[in-house]
């Protein structure tokens, strides 16, 4: 039983060692937890580095995190927050997503207090608030988070809209042009073999293919929201119970919503659900390992420090 247990380990090491990137879609109502879920990735062992694209204030619930020692001083190290000042008048949000996903043969500069990308390399050294973004310099190493799909999916609608007609009503080509942008990002999301992604968003109620109607992931058109979670190797809900929240991930957490998980994760077991749990995927759950994290001396960590000057 030993030997067995002893080779059990040695693939699963290998498995890690070898693992491609994982995709993973947080969703649920508002104020459920969703973005301090998404930041718990950073406490993976196997997590160097974390690009939070930030369209919704997301920074704010991370500060706060940090202050009441939910996110420790190495792990908020790890998160670079770029900030994405997105608006009706400005709908620049899917640009960057486009521009930064699509950067495989050479680099985008990212002002990280507005979310732009510059036109060129700066001339000089790289101002503190900009940084080099490369596609295909991630590895399984980092993690992208978007937060989130739902303020992106209004970003592309009203990007694909003419912003010189106020009364304008968006028809069939706009829609359709959001889906493509949507879609594209997405594909890389799926296919993406050397990195890591964790996309939140909100969720719609809506009828199933038999009738009866179910949560869904928020992302485009209402017929789009059927099919975003297939982008996805975990699908995440959140809510709220007996006033605490509430996470599942397995495929029989709900006949209402839609979650799973391909590598065998349930969250709703863990007395501390965290997302590191997908990538530290030698992870069982045990009475030791569910126990809440000891409190740091004092929360630190950069993403404090760069938010503070901005």
């Amino acid at each position: 039983m030993t030997m067995l247990n002893e080779l059990a380990q040695a693939i699963a090491k290998a498995e890690v060692d070898v693992a491609s990137g994982h995709s993973i879609l947080v969703y649920g109502p508002p104020k459920s937890g969703k973005t301090a879920l998404a930041a718990t990735i950073a406490e993976s062992k196997h997590i160097d580095n974390v690009y939070m694209f930030d369209n919704e204030n997301s920074w704010e619930v991370l500060l706060w995190m940090i202050r009441e020692n939910k996110l420790t001083p190495e792990a908020a190290a790890k998160i670079n927050v770029i900030r994405i000042i997105d608006s009706k008048d400005d709908p620049y949000a899917i640009d960057t997503m486009i521009k930064c996903l699509n950067s495989i043969r050479s680099p985008v500069y990212l002002d990280t207090s507005d979310g732009r990308v510059l036109p060129k390399k700066p001339s000089t050294e790289l101002p503190e608030h900009v940084i080099e973004f490369q596609m295909s310099k991630l590895t399984k190493r980092d993690v992208i988070i978007t937060d989130s799909l739902s303020q992106l999916s209004a970003s592309a609608l009203t990007a694909a809209c003419p912003r010189n007609v106020s009364d304008f009503k968006p028809g069939w080509d706009e829609y359709g042009l959001q889906g493509k942008w949507l879609t594209d990002c997405l594909a890389i999301v799926q296919q993406a073999k050397y990195t890591n992604f964790v996309c939140v968003t909100h969720e719609i109620l809506l009828p199933d293919q038999d009738g009866v109607e179910r949560f869904f992931p928020v992302c485009g058109t209402k017929n789009f929201c059927y099919t975003v979670a297939k982008y996805f190797g975990t699908v995440v809900s959140t809510g709220t119970k007996m006033k605490k929240h509430v996470v599942g991930s397995s495929s029989v957490y709900s006949d209402k919503k839609l979650t799973g998980s391909r590598r065998g994760i349930s969250l709703e077991k863990m007395a501390v659900p965290s997302l590191a749990a997908l990538l530290d995927f030698e992870f069982e759950p045990s009475k030791e390992q569910n126990k809440p994290p000891a409190k740091p001396a004092r929360p630190s960590g950069n993403i404090l420090d760069s938010l503070r000057k901005k």
